[in-house]
């Protein structure tokens, strides 16, 4: 078992899932935030380090996979492994996705148990341990 929570960081424009997603994975034990603005969430990102991102695509300010080019271009985010949770769930958007570096591409609506084990997966992938979550906290809004 780690000796730390996972800290994942939620990024949806759509407020109601993404506090669904940030109580699912709090439930669960891991370190959750909800952030509404990828812009915003730029500067989190490198304030707070987190394990793992979560991220739709369409977004009126910032658009997904810009938002993962602009991660991927920073020293600092670029090894932060990136999952997209999508209604734009097609196959050339999966392909685009995983050739630009992210971790897995999850179609919304979703299955919160087959959510739950990609993101177990990809943070036991990029840590090298097996995971087990812990209890957390806050959620911050942005």
């Amino acid at each position: 078992m780690p000796d730390r929570r996972y800290r994942i960081v939620i990024f949806d424009d759509n407020e109601l899932l993404g506090i669904t997603l940030w109580r699912e994975f709090h439930a669960t034990g891991y370190e959750a935030y909800y952030l509404r603005s990828k812009v915003n969430g730029l500067d989190w990102i490198k304030q707070y380090h987190p394990d793992l991102i979560i991220s739709d695509i369409e977004s009126p300010e910032l658009d997904g996979f810009e938002f993962l080019r602009i991660l991927k271009s920073d020293p600092a985010a670029s090894q932060i492994p990136f999952i997209f949770l999508t209604s734009r769930a097609s196959l050339e958007s999966a392909i685009e996705a995983k050739n630009m570096g992210a971790a897995d591409f999850v179609s919304k609506p979703y299955d919160p148990t087959d959510l739950q084990e990609v993101v177990r997966r990809v943070l036991q992938e990029h840590s090298g341990h097996d995971l087990h979550a812990s209890t957390s906290g806050k959620m911050p809004m942005y």
